[in-house]
């Protein structure tokens, strides 16, 4: 049927409404009464129904003479009109059903504002062609999912803008509401999909390597639409994830599983683990706790952890340059255009004067470790890691929690920041700021590790933070914005320190643009904010594997090691490194001093009494 409609020059919805005709009404056939006897009857008159109904298309030859090519004369005219009535009076003259065709159509209207390249529509249309061909695969989802999976893939393959398969996923939902809760329904449809094109592909012999002229079969099996996107696939492969491409270099004969070229094949072909980790968001653990709330979960999160990555990658960024402090190569100070210039020029000359020319001394304790505030980023570059961070919470993706007191926000060590923004930051700014104001406490060695997370103050979210101290040498702290009212933080004393139990609350406020740095011992909280929406960039500098110094450098640098039970060291090997629950074994005692119910790790340690572990 393919074949001939291809003759008569038949668009592609003549094809999908006559075959959707022909399914309905054998389907409402008891078994016994399909006759195959009167197959081709039936056939013709489906034809002409959908000619009569189904779609605008024009006709070269009067419908006579249509019934007469395509039945090879064998068909009488009026024994096929005469079947054409049965098949109304079965389906009751109700033949308006929309086709998986239709759908793709409605779905793809609004592809061209996205930049979305053409030859992607002329794969979906390939790929609903091929679902034709397996009834099992075309009717057990809904028409509209079936379009909806074949357009995203498509647009996956094709390195389609991560805009367009939004646009996709929204007009799905209009077209089909359920859709909003099916998200692993569409992603099973299109893999269902995914391996039938590999299926087909694979059990092909002598694929050429160019394009030729082909049979009507070989035209059947390429889609009559695809033809011409073929040839720009197989003349110019744009990218790694274009499969046509990755068909055209693949050996000329090759089974599935046969070897390196089919495994890499298939692997390229894994697609919609958005759509897949989508659907995990109905099972994903509540967020409730604000002390020790990094364990939550911690058994989902690691099961899930592969899925989510690969969900992110496929997602793909809205602003790729965030992900990045330098911007080019060359001297990364001179690369690293987000940071404001004087900034850049401040750590470029590197001298105690320059570094303390950008530092404003905000508060100070009792034992005079003080907190200082400099200007960081450009508002539009905050905006833009705004924007970054709403398009990952809109992708419907789960987001971890940063750890165990936040609820809201995420973990950017996790999202893909860490290698090109968090590391160079703390190496290239963090470091040699707080080298100069506290090299006692922060020697090379301890800002070895970075981690990195931005936490999020809203109405009817989290407001307001407790009084903690970070599992940290140093922290950096970056207000992103938005607008927002009160939220100030305060500083108390440093741990370990002879101010560790000042009460005095020295209040800082905290402005767009503007970062903070401080000992990461340093006792600070924040107190409610009372309308709008306030974002925190927090990055912690610590020594390999997590060390967090107690006391201060003697002329031999010591340090000792927060020992995490079994369970927070699987969150670090996880790349979950959030420490709540934390215990030294190396018998710090609290002696006369009971810990504080605001908390640093769950357990305000005292200096008191510190026994070094016996060497």
């Amino acid at each position: 049927m393919a074949q001939a409609f291809e003759v008569m020059s038949f668009p592609d919805t003549l094809l999908f409404d006559t075959a959707l005709l022909l399914d309905r009404y054998y389907a409402s056939l008891p078994k016994e009464d399909c006759n195959t006897a009167e197959s081709q009857r039936r056939l013709l008159a489906a034809v002409c129904v959908a000619l009569k109904t189904g779609s605008n298309v024009e006709p070269q030859l009067p419908l006579r003479q249509v019934v007469a090519h395509l039945g090879h004369d064998e068909v009488p005219f009026d024994d096929v009109i005469a079947a054409e009535l049965i098949i109304l009076r079965k389906l009751r003259f109700d033949v308006g059903t929309p086709t998986a065709r239709d759908f793709l159509e409605a779905l793809g209207a609004r592809l061209s504002n996205f930049q979305a390249p053409d030859r992607a529509q002329h794969l979906a249309d390939f790929l609903l062609q091929l679902s034709l061909a397996d009834a099992g695969l075309h009717y057990r989802y809904p028409h509209s999912m079936l379009a909806a999976a074949a357009l995203l893939l498509a647009l996956s393959v094709t390195c389609a803008p991560a805009a367009a398969q939004t646009a996709v996923l929204e007009d799905l939902e209009l077209h089909f509401p359920e859709a909003a809760d099916q998200h692993g329904t569409l992603a099973n449809c299109g893999r269902d999909l995914q391996s039938l094109w590999l299926m087909i592909f694979a059990n092909q012999e002598n694929m050429p390597k160019e394009p030729k002229e082909q049979s009507h079969s070989e035209r059947l099996l390429l889609g009559p639409a695809i033809t011409a996107a073929l040839t720009d696939y197989f003349t110019r492969a744009e990218a790694t994830t274009n499969i046509v491409a990755a068909i055209a270099s693949a050996p000329t004969r090759w089974k599935l599983g046969s070897g390196p070229g089919p495994q890499r094949f298939a692997n390229t072909l894994n697609l919609f683990a958005v759509f897949e980790a989508r659907a995990l968001k109905t099972s994903m653990p509540e967020v409730r706790k604000l002390t020790g709330g990094d364990v939550e979960g911690h058994d989902w999160w690691e099961k899930h952890e592969e899925l989510l990555e690969a969900a992110r990658k496929e997602l793909g960024p809205l602003h790729e340059d965030v992900y990045h402090l330098c911007s080019s190569r060359g001297s990364e100070l001179e690369a690293a255009s987000c940071l404001l210039p004087a900034l850049r020029q401040a750590l470029a000359d590197a001298s105690p004067a320059a570094l303390r020319s950008q530092l404003v001394e905000v508060c100070r304790d009792a034992a005079g470790y003080a907190v200082y505030r400099f200007d960081i980023f450009a508002p539009d570059w905050c905006d833009r890691v705004l924007a970054e961070l709403d398009h990952l919470e809109a992708s419907g993706i789960p987001l971890r929690r940063p750890n165990g007191m936040n609820r809201y926000g995420a973990i950017l060590s996790n999202l893909g920041f860490q290698e090109g923004l968090l590391q160079p930051l703390m190496r290239l700014v963090v470091k040699p700021l707080a080298r100069e104001l506290w090299p006692e406490w922060v020697d090379p060695k301890d800002c070895a590790e970075t981690y990195g997370f931005v936490v999020r103050y809203r109405i009817g979210e989290d407001v307001e933070l407790a009084e903690h101290a970070d599992t940290s040498n140093v922290t950096l702290n970056v207000c992103l914005g938005k607008e927002f009212t009160a939220g100030e933080l305060y500083f108390k004393g440093v741990r370990f320190t002879p101010s560790q139990d000042d009460v005095q609350e020295h209040s800082v406020f905290h402005s767009r643009g503007s970062a903070l740095i401080h000992l990461g011992g340093h006792f600070h909280g924040a107190r409610p904010i009372t309308s709008g929406e306030r974002s925190n960039l927090i990055l912690w500098g610590t020594g390999d594997g997590g060390q967090v110094r107690i006391r201060p450098a003697t002329p031999k640098s010591e340090a000792m090691h927060f020992t995490n039970n079994s369970l927070v060291q699987s969150l670090r090997a996880s790349k979950a490194r959030t420490y709540a629950a934390t215990k030294m074994t190396s018998k710090i005692c609290s002696a006369d001093r009971r810990p504080r119910a605001a908390s640093w790790c769950g357990q305000r340690l005292s200096a008191r009494t510190v026994v070094p572990a016996q060497e």
